[in-house]
């Protein structure tokens, strides 16, 4: 479910800042949405698969921000209200 993430992650800092960047806060939101409306009809695979999009997705900024050293065009802003 996730491999895209990984994939364009491997191409390196500009991919990520070009292509998951302007995405993230989107899809982590809509994943969010997902897991607090799964509590009332749990699934437990769907809910793992989303967690590691997750985690696949910070490990991207992780490689962007901190091994790279970049600094990002656009700051994300996962939990503005």
């Amino acid at each position: 479910m996730c491999g895209g993430i990984i994939g364009l992650s491997l191409f390196g800092p500009k991919s990520i800042d070009a292509f998951l960047l302007p995405i993230a806060a989107d899809y982590w939101n809509l994943w969010e949405k997902e897991l607090l409306e799964r509590k009332t009809k749990p699934s437990p695979q769907r809910d793992l698969d989303m967690r590691q999009c997750q985690q696949a997705l910070l490990v991207s900024l992780n490689s962007l921000i901190y091994k790279h050293r970049v600094i990002v065009s656009k700051p994300m802003q996962f939990l503005a209200p």
